[in-house]
């Protein structure tokens, strides 16, 4: 999530080619930044870097960047180890260290560095998303949501943070904060077809059969190919001996969908 990728294509605007072997624009880049003799080799066969000793945190986490996106994470980690010890007051450099920790799983090991990030700078959410995602990808339901909560009181409309929050909030059966979550969702993409089809499947587990079809009906006027929304609304409307409502959503869906295999024999 965190990582950015240097300029490759604004490199080679300003880059000499020589004939043979040319000179990598991303080198150029670097070079710019850090000097040219910085870096004294660059070999993308075997994708190594060699570099001479620095004592400046900013360019052992460029080399660490650089690494990352050569797909080294253990190189990247080792530069971003450097750059912490040069200046460990960097939030930045701690998640750095989180996301390369991530990718080589050592999760544990991310938990404190993102921590440690949190510490340094309490108002940079990014923080508590990368938290959650590894407490997610740990099952642990509870430290997620207290995560995505911070995120989503820090951002109230950001979109990814309150369908993830929905998300668990219905894995834990919290699913009053979840419908909370989903019209707050909805007023900030009313348009979106599979919201309300989530909101309509939350109200049967609560037994709001009427609300259900309801929002099953407004995700097939917005999405009329959608064909769970006639599905489920049908379903309800049989379950309770409306044959006549039920035939006619099933009508309502083949005449839009005339050779969809599940509404012809639902």
């Amino acid at each position: 999530i965190f990582f950015y990728k240097i300029s490759i294509s604004a490199a080679e605007e300003t880059t000499t080619k020589p004939a043979g072997r040319q000179t990598p624009p991303v080198i150029d880049t670097i070079k710019k930044i850090l000097g040219a003799d910085f870096i004294t080799k660059f070999d993308f066969n075997k994708s190594r870097i060699q570099q001479r000793k620095v004592s400046s945190s900013y360019a052992r986490y460029i080399m660490g960047t650089l690494f990352d996106n050569q797909g080294q994470p253990s190189m990247a980690k080792q530069e971003y180890l450097a750059a912490r010890e040069l200046a460990p007051d960097k939030a930045s450099i701690n998640l750095r260290l989180a996301s390369v920790c991530i990718k080589l799983n050592q999760n544990d090991e991310a938990i404190k560095y993102i921590n440690e990030a949190k510490k340094l700078n309490p108002d940079d959410v990014r923080s508590s998303f990368l938290l959650a995602l590894l407490y997610i990808t740990n099952k642990e339901w509870r430290k997620a949501t207290a995560e995505y909560e911070n995120v989503v009181q820090a951002h109230p409309h950001d979109i990814v943070a309150l369908s993830t929050l929905a998300d668990i909030y219905i894995i834990e059966d919290k699913l009053e904060e979840a419908v909370k979550i989903y019209e707050k969702l909805i007023q900030e993409e009313p348009n979106v077809a599979q919201l309300y089809f989530n909101l309509g499947v939350i109200c049967i587990k609560l037994d709001k059969k009427q609300k259900a079809i309801e929002y099953f009906k407004k995700t097939t006027d917005i999405d009329e190919f959608f064909i769970d929304g006639y599905i489920f609304s049908s379903g309800l409307l049989l379950k309770d001996n409306k044959k006549d409502q039920a035939t006619s959503v099933l009508k309502e869906g083949l005449s839009k969908n005339p050779e969809n295999i599940r509404l012809l024999f639902f």
